[in-house]
C-alpha cells in the first residue's frame, strides 16, 4: 500500500495575520501521528475565492488526504463550501439534518434563527455531510482530484469533535497499519545546542531514525521520528534509539510524548497522597494555576501565597525582617524562608518557593534580570522541615524567565518524589 501524502489547510485572514495561531493543525497533526500517519505539509490561506480555489486544486493534485480548517460560519467571508462547490460544479444546498439540529438548539437556547443562519448549513450538493454534535455547522468530505478532504469548522472544540469521531475512524479504516511512528523524549536542564551535542552520532547509528529537536525554555524535547512500511515496523526501529537516548539523558527526561511536567507532578503527589503549598513572587502564581489545571488537583494541592511586597513576605509566609534586610527579597535566603513558611502555615508535606527578577526592570549590580532563586521545603519522618534552595539565571523576557522559573521549581518536586539526583546547572 503507498504511503499517504498527508497536508493540512486552515483558512481565514485570522490566521494569515498572525491574529490567532493555528492550533487546529497542530492536534489533527498529533492525532494523526499517533496512528502512523505523518503530516508532510501546512497550509494557511486567506478568505478570498481565487486563492482557497487555487489553493485546494494544488493540495488536490499533490495530496492523499487534506484537513481543512475554518470557512463553515453564517457570515459573507465564511467561502469555504461556496467554493468547494464552485470546483466540483455543483450547487450549495441546505442539509435537512444539521438545519433541524441547529433550530433544535437555538430553541432550546432561547435563540432567534436568522437568515444568514442557512449558510451554516449549506454544503456542497452529493457531497458527505459529517453532522456537528458540537455545535451548528456541519462539515463534509469531498474528494478533489486524487486526494479526500476533510472540511471541518475553525472552532477548536468542534474541530476537534471532527477529529475524533469522523477523521479519525475513517484513516483507519484507510490506512490501517500506519507507516511511522514518533517519540518524543522530554528534558529539562539542558540547552539545545548541548543536547543537539549529544546526539551527533545518532544519523550514523540510526540511519533509519530522523532526529529533531524543539525548545521550549527551560524545556527541550528530543524527537525521534521514522517511516516504514508499517507502525509496528516503525516502532521496532525505534526502539533501541529511545533506549540509548533515554541512557544518555537519564533523570533528565521528565516526560514522554503528551505528558507535561505540571501533570507528572499531579500525579506524582496524588499517588503518594502527598500535599503541597507554594510561596510566589516573580511567578506571580503561576506554578498555582499550572497545578490546578487538573482535576482533583484540590486533593494535593493546598493552596499558594503570591506575595510580592516583603511586607507580605512577612506577614503571611513568616519571612524574618532580619533576612529580608540583609539578604534582600531575591536571595537563596529568602527562597528558604518562604519555602518553609509556605510548609509551616499550611502543615502541607512539600512546599516550593521562586522569588526573582523577571525583568525588564528590577535589576541591581549584583542582581541581573533572569536572576532567580527557588526553594523546596520537605518534612521528614519526625515532622521538621528541612528546605534545598536552587539559582538560576534564565535568559529571555519576562514571561519566559517566570515560566521557566515555574516548571523549574516543579522539575525540583518532582525529582525529589522519585528520589533522583537534584537539579544540576543547566550546561
Amino acid at each position: 500500500m503507498p504511503r499517504p501524502v498527508i497536508e493540512t489547510l486552515a483558512t481565514g485572514d485570522e490566521v494569515v495575520n498572525g491574529d490567532i495561531v493555528d492550533g487546529n493543525a497542530a492536534y489533527a497533526s498529533r492525532q494523526l501521528a499517533g496512528r502512523g500517519l505523518l503530516v508532510t505539509r501546512h497550509t494557511a490561506l486567506p478568505d478570498d475565492t481565487v486563492a482557497l480555489e487555487a489553493g485546494i486544486r494544488e493540495i488536490g493534485a499533490r495530496a492523499s488526504l487534506c484537513v481543512v480548517s475554518g470557512g463553515l460560519g453564517p457570515t459573507e467571508d465564511d467561502l469555504t463550501p461556496d467554493v468547494v462547490a464552485r470546483i466540483l460544479g455543483v450547487p450549495l444546498e441546505v442539509d435537512a439534518e444539521a438545519l433541524g439540529r441547529m433550530e433544535e438548539r437555538f430553541a432550546r437556547a432561547g435563540y432567534r434563527l436568522s437568515s444568514n443562519n442557512l449558510r451554516s448549513v449549506s454544503v456542497p450538493a452529493g457531497t458527505e455531510v459529517l453532522q456537528n454534535e458540537a455545535g451548528t455547522a456541519p462539515g463534509f468530505t469531498a474528494t478533489i482530484g486524487g486526494c479526500l478532504f476533510f472540511f471541518l469548522p475553525g472552532v477548536p472544540t468542534e474541530y476537534r469533535f471532527f477529529v475524533d469521531a469522523h477523521l479519525l475512524p475513517r484513516v483507519g479504516r484507510l490506512w490501517p497499519g500506519g507507516f511511522g511512528a514518533v517519540v518524543q523524549l522530554k528534558t529539562l536542564g539542558w540547552g539545545e545546542s548541548h543536547l543537539a551535542e549529544r546526539f551527533e552520532d545518532f544519523p550514523r547509528l540510526f540511519p533509519l531514525i530522523r532526529v529533531g529537536y524543539r525548545a521550549k525554555a527551560p524545556e527541550v524535547w528530543l524527537k525521534l521520528t521514522c517511516e516504514a512500511a508499517s507502525r509496528s515496523e516503525a516502532l521496532a526501529f525505534l526502539e533501541p534509539a529511545v533506549t540509548e537516548a533515554e541512557r544518555r539523558l537519564g533523570p533528565s527526561i521528565f516526560g514522554r510524548d503528551e505528558q507535561e511536567l505540571d501533570g507528572i507532578v499531579h500525579g506524582l503527589l496524588r499517588d503518594r497522597a502527598a500535599t503541597l503549598a507554594v510561596a510566589e513572587s516573580c511567578t506571580g502564581g503561576l506554578i498555582s494555576s499550572l497545578l490546578t489545571r487538573h482535576p482533583g488537583a484540590s486533593d494535593v494541592f493546598i493552596g499558594g501565597v503570591v506575595a510580592y511586597s516583603n511586607a507580605l513576605k512577612e506577614h503571611l509566609l513568616g519571612v524574618p525582617s532580619s533576612v529580608l534586610g540583609r539578604h534582600g527579597a531575591v536571595s537563596p535566603e529568602t527562597a528558604e524562608a518562604m519555602a518553609a513558611g509556605a510548609a509551616n502555615r499550611t502543615g502541607a508535606q512539600f512546599a516550593l518557593s521562586v522569588t526573582g527578577i523577571a525583568g525588564p526592570t528590577g535589576a541591581t549590580p549584583g542582581k541581573p534580570v533572569g536572576l532567580v532563586y527557588l526553594g523546596l521545603a520537605y518534612r521528614t519522618a519526625g515532622g521538621a522541615i528541612l528546605v534545598r534552595t536552587l539559582e538560576r539565571r534564565f535568559r529571555g523576557g519576562r514571561e519566559r524567565v517566570q515560566r521557566a522559573s515555574a516548571l523549574t521549581a516543579l522539575e525540583m518536586l518532582r525529582r525529589h518524589l522519585l528520589g533522583l539526583p537534584e537539579l544540576e546547572p543547566a550546561p
